[in-house]
């Protein structure tokens, strides 16, 4: 049988008199004419079908319930019985050639149109396969790719719309772009940290992990070895002079410098409490250290830029944001530069050895005329002197405070955080504002995602929706993560730090 397989584009079934319509004579040399709707035509007459009452939406909807009769029958639609033969038939199993994905924009309905059709004719060879389009970019693309295609006789288009409907339509969607004008604008951008914009996050990540036990017994080890407790205090080593920074106390009549040696408590406090403080703190640190270095390194961030390009304000504005995925995110904790300052010295004492105590010794004291004897330095005794002499010091003055501040309204203008800003990793957090102002700098939203201590590797997406009283419809983007984690060994840096405080030592 003399087979003749023609592949409709979308614009047949909404251009085109119907199929029992068309005079097929032109065709009668062929014993058979079988019309193939594919997948993409499918697809366009579903998403057609929704439009208004205009002919494009009347077509699609009258399409697509012979498209539905034809599937739950699973018979052909016969339109002409002989000269030829014509008949009408969904085969959802053709897909685009794999082969021509570099070369077509498979995006583009025309293109796997035109990518089916191919993978017809490769998949039977001989047979009269071709292209049936009134469009002319398909055309174009089936003659590059070296396949047949017949256009659509003009005789089998539909007459244009009538005025009335056309008036319509067009006030519909001049009425439809003055309620869009009336709008805010909103546009969402995603930022790496020098401010380019990204279409994906990928970055890897390096996450410590803790000392081994015996690891750390050996780096404990070599800080006793290089550092031991003190036995000899100097109790019988005397100076034979007092030192020559007692000198200036000459000056001031009357002293007499003794010297006196480390008292018991002071060398019960150094063995039984500073010493094993010392060896406390520094083990403390070596078996937290990897949360410092994570601490350190931070976690990966992301930054959200959002502008109202409208000439309009957004009224009640609400913006979330969203991870999909195995992952979390937080927004960064709020730290004003005092708080910035302390958290760099915390992190500062935790990536540090402290320095062992020093053990007891003797010391020489002064007596003064009028003043009982004690250990007092020097220093110390001036200073008491200058206290009687000055009893209202600083230190005596009351502490003045900044005001409390009082029940404040919110800036109208500025983001907060609905509810309470997440202290803790979350799926997802929002912000409000109650008037965006248009035309103003873009909004940044950063945040941090928390992958989690087993995570290898992290895949997701990250999403910003905007929610306004005055937007007809939530503007949203989305883009995909991926963090690839490795694990690295803190082994080295520990060392690092015992060696430092050797080295030092010396």
């Amino acid at each position: 049988m003399n087979t003749l397989y023609l592949f409709p584009d979308t614009n047949f079934f909404i251009q085109c008199r119907p199929l029992d319509e068309i005079d097929w004579s032109p065709w009668k040399s062929f014993d058979e004419v079988q019309i193939i709707v594919c997948r993409p035509v499918q697809r366009e007459i579903d998403n057609q079908k929704n439009r208004g009452g205009d002919r494009v939406g009347k077509r699609a909807r009258h399409t697509n319930s012979l498209f539905r009769a034809l599937i739950i029958s699973g018979k052909d639609k016969i339109t002409r019985k002989a000269g030829p033969k014509v008949l009408m038939r969904i085969d959802p199993s053709i897909r685009p050639s794999c082969s021509l994905k570099d070369q077509l924009d498979y995006s583009k309905p025309d293109d796997e149109i035109v990518g089916c059709v191919h993978a017809f004719r490769v998949s039977n060879s001989g047979a009269d396969s071709r292209l049936l389009t009134h469009d002319s970019g398909p055309m174009a693309t089936a003659k590059m790719l070296g396949l047949d295609f017949v256009p659509v006789p003009d005789e089998w288009l539909v007459p244009p719309e009538s005025n009335g409907e056309e008036r319509e339509r067009r006030r519909i969607e001049t009425e439809l772009m003055q309620l869009k004008k009336a709008e805010p604008v909103f546009h969402i951008s995603y930022l790496d940290q020098s401010g380019s914009e990204i279409e994906s996050i990928e970055v890897s990540h390096v996450v410590y992990e803790s000392l081994k036990p015996d690891e750390l017994a050996v780096l404990m080890d070599s800080l006793k070895n290089h550092f031991p407790i003190a036995t000899e205090f100097g109790r019988h080593d005397k100076p034979d002079s007092p030192p020559p920074g007692l000198a200036i106390a000459r000056m001031i009549g009357g002293y007499s410098p003794k010297y006196a040696p480390p008292s018991d408590d002071e060398i019960e406090s150094y063995k039984n409490k500073q010493y094993p403080d010392w060896i406390t703190r520094c083990e403390k640190i070596l078996q937290g250290l990897h949360h410092a270095l994570n601490d350190q390194a931070g976690l990966p961030l992301f930054r959200i830029a959002a502008t109202n390009e409208g000439t309009r304000p957004g009224k009640d504005v609400l913006v979330t944001i969203a991870a999909h995925g195995s992952f979390k995110i937080r927004p960064p904790e709020y730290r004003n530069d005092d708080d910035e300052k302390e958290s760099a010295d915390k992190l500062k004492n935790k990536l540090n050895l402290p320095s062992p105590p020093n053990p007891p010794l003797g010391q020489w004291t002064t007596s003064f005329p009028g003043f009982p004897s004690s250990t007092l330095s020097i220093i110390d005794h001036m200073k008491s002197v200058q206290a009687m002499i000055s009893p209202h010091t600083a230190l005596d003055r009351p502490l003045l405070l900044p005001p409390l501040a009082l029940g404040r309204q919110r800036d109208s203008n500025a983001f907060y955080y609905k509810e309470d800003r997440p202290r803790l990793p979350v799926q997802s957090f929002s912000l409000e504002c109650e008037q965006w102002r248009h035309g103003l700098d873009p909004e940044i939203f950063p945040g941090e995602i928390y992958i989690g201590e087993s995570n290898t590797e992290v895949r997701g997406a990250l999403e910003c929706t905007i929610h306004a009283e005055n937007l007809s419809s939530l503007i949203r983007k989305t883009i995909p993560v991926k963090i690839v984690v490795t694990v690295a060994s803190v082994h080295e840096r520990a060392k690092d730090l015992v060696d430092m405080l050797i080295a030092h030592s010396r």
